[in-house]
């Protein structure tokens, strides 16, 4: 009785085709990816950067049906240039990071824009609260490393972030432009 039981499985499985679409998993390679931001605070351009991100990334550039991309922000990483600044965005009218430690975006589609251009379709979850974006973004593969740049403006006051005495323009922007570049290697 087990023996034909083996055979089925065994026939059963050499039917399946191998050439089924390969997914591309790309690993991030921390050290060369960047995540910056750029705003302005009392009429004055500032950067700052996240020095911890991770992400999880399922793209072939010839069949985007299977793509995504999950990025994972550690809120406590940030550097925004200064001592007063670094101090104050933890707090709870910035980030909240006791409460909200991540900032998560998750793709629902990737769709080609133009040559080497592509919009990763999905949301933003900052401090509670998820917000559609459309990320545009430029992809270069040579053979198994990939480079990505991004970039995409945001509202802070979308997601809550400067509330109380920070919530006006007047003191920092509302605008914060938001800068990626990713390398990474397939797997």
């Amino acid at each position: 009785m087990f023996e034909p039981l083996v055979a089925l499985f065994l026939l059963l499985s050499s039917s399946v085709s191998v050439d089924q679409p390969t997914e591309y998993h790309w690993r991030m390679d921390t050290v060369a990816s960047r995540l910056e931001f750029h705003a302005v605070e009392e009429g004055r351009a500032f950067e700052g950067f996240f020095a911890t991100f991770s992400t999880d990334i399922v793209l072939n550039p010839t069949d985007l049906s299977t793509a995504s991309i999950v990025a994972v922000v550690d809120l406590g990483s940030v550097d925004a240039g200064n001592a007063d600044r670094n101090a104050t965005l933890p707090d709870k009218e910035w980030f909240w990071t006791k409460k909200f430690p991540e900032a998560v975006f998750r793709t629902q589609e990737i769709r080609p824009d133009g040559e080497g251009g592509y919009i990763a379709i999905g949301a933003l979850t900052l401090k509670g609260r998820e917000v559609p974006i459309e990320l545009p973004f430029s992809l270069s593969i040579s053979g198994n490393h990939a480079v990505a740049e991004g970039q995409v403006t945001l509202n802070r006051m979308d997601f809550g972030v400067g509330t109380g005495g920070y919530k006006s323009d007047d003191w920092i922007s509302h605008q914060v432009n938001v800068k990626l570049h990713i390398e990474a290697d397939r797997n």
